[in-house]
């Protein structure tokens, strides 16, 4: 029925019609109706269908109405990535957002205007919020407040500015008093003129105790920490190892010498590797990728909770997996010396690490090794095997070597920047922060299972079975137009970016710049984020036509279902796998949002502990963004973004020189620049807007701070923060005593103060890029 609406609805003849009308039109029996108002109301839920005046149904992109899902900005402003992959991003200013929140799935009116089109205007579409169609998130998470006549909480996610109206709690368990951090539940809210209500269904604390932080984390992201008693049930019935039965009809690799190269504190283990070498200076490479799909069958309770939860999610005081540990730490988990199921990928490699051909098959191995990156990274190093698997791995190193060396000959871009691991102490607390370099023992493994992605999606595509590929598509000319004119602002030589070859070129010429690594960022933000897809676009960074996920089916769903079409196993009808294409993109998009959330709460605990104790330590800190009010800074070995408000150098006035691109004191002639290394130390912790602030402790009238590759300039880390694009013309003066000063924006963002300075330039992007977070550490959102 609904394919017959949607047939009829399209009809150039077609006029908008009620309900009986459209019984008369479809040709269907009276008794009918009641269901075809069943899915009439489905098709408006979903957006495809809009009802006007006289409930009459007409097909919504007719009017413009296109469904989508929104991203929402701190600064208020949002975009909106339609459900139709032929229709491109589209604008929603922060007076057009209506009563959406982040991630909720919209219907909104595109505005088009003839005049524009007529004369062919490539700018960005805009559009307004017509209706939310369905919420990502019901529960919010803040902070219980009180007035002289009501109770409100403050939200936590800075992307919702609205308080929330909520009466006195009942049956909560607990007390809730001003100051506790508690979870609203949401009720309706019709109107962006006025609060939204909702009511107390926890209290969790005092957001001082000891958990409640993370608890709020989990909470706010609605991840779950435990698994259904069915789901439970099922995996109790699989057993506990591998049996003879198991290992029927699969090529049997328990003789080779299967390693595996992994954090030091994982416990899933994905993938494995086995090299050796053919005739002809040719190479044998086996990639093992564990067989989730055995034990887990479609549609049973473990594949929806699994599809539910989309993928694993790694705070930083533990894991919330996709799937039980019994399976993801122990039956599935590629362990040393024990029988393991596996999807195999073998490939036959020249010498100069090109692929001559691959195939995939069904595997049992037997891992013969399990090595810690730095155990990896040290026999490499030493370059004096002991025994045939550490000579196995030295011959892999140079190997995956060649292929990266064909990689970016090929185009693809090298973007990856050292990061930190947050090390806590038995309270919760930070205890260390480590540096993570992405050297040769995690590029070895990357390689390999880029080449794993690669092969699949080829044979998938060849053989036109419907599955799920990961995309990420080219960036907006217009962006990099922008980009290339900030470039050039700086005197530096830059060719038409729209051309691999010459982004190549540039990000080579940056990488010896002493303003290189923030200019690199600046491209980050020009770029699309990576997404999950039914339609094989291909895979701009990496430069691959053919790309998907198989190599992390333990902790991707994505990987799951290329498993299942890849061996013929039915991963559902291609509507099915669109809409789980777009839950797993969301899925994602909420993970790395929960996993910097849990970073920055025991980041921003850790520093406020450094304010109290009136003894804060300094950090080198590099400049990445300039603007009127302040520049920003990226501070490495904290491994976050702040903002050093100009109102808060007091040596002298500072003033914002958009022609030089410095801000310059007007009496020291202090200047600094896109790309200097400073001295910092935190000034201000903002746990409500989430924002650290942070002062320069260089010694005033010094003369420029530091510039060169030395410090952080040579090893920057990359940051989800926005990066504005060049300012325009003149000077904007902040005032260094801080009166009149405009207060600080959002940390890493832009936002509208709301005293003094002019409007930020460059446009917000949630969907570019953001850094390739790995799994504790491991540089592996693309492989």
């Amino acid at each position: 029925m609904e394919n017959q609406i949607l047939k009829l609805l399209a009809r150039k003849t077609y006029v908008p019609a009620n309900v009986p009308e459209l019984l008369e039109l479809l040709k269907l029996p009276a008794n009918q109706q009641q269901q075809l108002q069943q899915v009439l109301k489905d098709l408006s839920q979903s957006g495809q269908v809009a009802r006007i005046k006289g409930n009459r149904y007409f097909l919504a992109q007719e009017a413009d109405l296109i469904p989508g899902r929104i991203q929402i900005t701190r600064q208020g402003s949002g975009f909106l990535t339609p459900d139709d992959e032929t229709i491109s991003e589209i604008a929603i200013a922060s007076s057009e957002t209506g009563t959406a929140m982040h991630e909720d799935r919209v219907l909104v009116r595109r505005n088009v205007r003839p005049a524009a089109v007529a004369a062919g205007d490539d700018k960005p579409h805009t559009g307004t919020v017509i209706r939310v169609l369905e919420r990502r998130r019901k529960q919010i998470v803040g902070t219980l407040k009180k007035s002289a006549r009501f109770l409100y909480v403050v939200p936590d996610d800075p992307r919702m500015p609205q308080d929330i109206y909520v009466p006195e709690p009942r049956d909560v368990g607990r007390v809730a008093n001003p100051g506790d951090k508690v979870v609203v539940e949401l009720g309706e809210w019709e109107s962006r003129h006025t609060n939204p209500e909702g009511e107390i269904i926890e209290v969790l604390g005092p957001p001082t105790a000891e958990g409640v932080d993370m608890l709020g984390v989990l909470r706010q992201y609605d991840l779950p920490l435990k698994f259904p008693r069915s789901v439970l049930n099922e995996v109790r019935a699989i057993g506990k190892s591998v049996t003879e039965k198991d290992c029927e009809r699969r090529v049997d690799c328990r003789a080779h010498s299967v390693i595996t190269i992994d954090p030091d504190d994982a416990k899933d283990f994905d993938d494995a590797i086995y090299l050796e070498p053919a005739s002809g200076k040719r190479w044998k490479l086996w990639v093992h990728i564990a067989d989730v799909s055995h034990y887990v069958k479609p549609g049973s309770e473990l594949d929806k909770e699994a599809r539910q939860r989309g993928n694993s999610t790694y705070l930083v005081d533990r894991v919330i997996p996709m799937l039980p540990e019994a399976l993801s730490n122990e039956l599935c988990s590629l362990k040393p010396n024990v029988d393991r199921l596996t999807k195999c990928v073998e490939f036959m490699i020249g010498e100069e690490g090109k692929v001559l051909s691959a195939k995939c098959y069904s595997a049992v191995i037997h891992s013969q090794r399990r090595y810690a990156y730095a155990q990896a990274f040290e026999v490499i190093e030493n370059n004096a095997p002991a025994n045939a698997i550490e000579t196995m791995l030295l011959q892999a190193n140079e190997l995956a070597q060649r292929i990266r060396a064909q990689r970016f000959k090929a185009g693809s871009l090298e973007l990856d920047f050292p990061e930190t691991k947050i090390r806590l102490d038995d309270h919760g607390r930070v205890d260390r922060i480590e540096r993570v370099e992405n050297d040769v023992s995690h590029q070895l493994i990357e390689e390999f299972m880029l080449l794993a992605n690669e092969a699949v999606a080829g044979q998938l595509m060849k053989q036109k079975r419907p599955s799920v590929y990961r995309i990420h598509e080219a960036p907006d000319e217009g962006r990099l137009n922008d980009y290339r004119l900030l470039v050039l602002s700086h005197h530096i030589p830059c060719g038409n970016l729209t051309k691999p070859e010459e982004v190549q070129k540039l990000l080579k010429r940056l990488s010896v710049l002493p303003i290189g690594q923030a200019l690199k960022i600046g491209f980050l933000k020009s770029l699309m984020r990576a997404r999950y897809s039914v339609t094989p676009l291909g895979h701009y960074g990496l430069a691959k036509q053919k790309y998907a996920h198989f190599t992390s089916p333990i902790r991707r769903y994505a990987d799951l279902i290329v498993h299942r079409s890849l061996f013929d196993q039915k991963p559902g009808s291609l509507q099915d796998l669109k809409r789980t294409a777009d839950h797993i993109s969301a899925t994602e998009r909420n993970s790395a949002d929960a996993e910097r959330d849990s970073k920055d709460v025991k980041l921003q605990a850790y520093l406020t502990a450094q304010l109290e104790s009136e003894n804060p330590h300094r950090y080198p800190a590099l400049i990445t963004d300039l603007r009127n009010f302040g520049f920003f800074v990226d501070v490495v070995d904290l491994g976050m973004s702040g903002l050093v408000p100009l109102s808060i150098l007091r040596d002298d006035f500072y003033e914002l020189d958009t022609v030089r691109n410095e801000i310059r004191g007007r009496r020291t002639r202090r200047i600094l620049r896109l790309g200097d290394t400073v001295q910092v130390e935190v000034a201000k912790v903002d746990s409500f807007k989430k924002r650290v602030d942070f002062r320069l402790v260089d010694q005033p009238g010094d003369g420029k701070s530091k510039r060169g590759k030395q410090g952080l300039a040579a090893k920057f880390r990359r940051r989800p923060s926005k990066l504005g694009a060049a300012p325009g013309k003149g000077q904007s003066r902040a005032k260094g005593s801080g009166k009149g000063q405009s207060p600080s924006p959002s940390q890493g963002e832009p936002v509208r103060p709301a005293i003094l300075h002019a409007k930020p330039s460059g446009k917000s992007r949630g969907k570019r890029a953001r850094r390739r977070t790995g799994r504790n550490g491991r540089p592996d959102r693309e492989r």
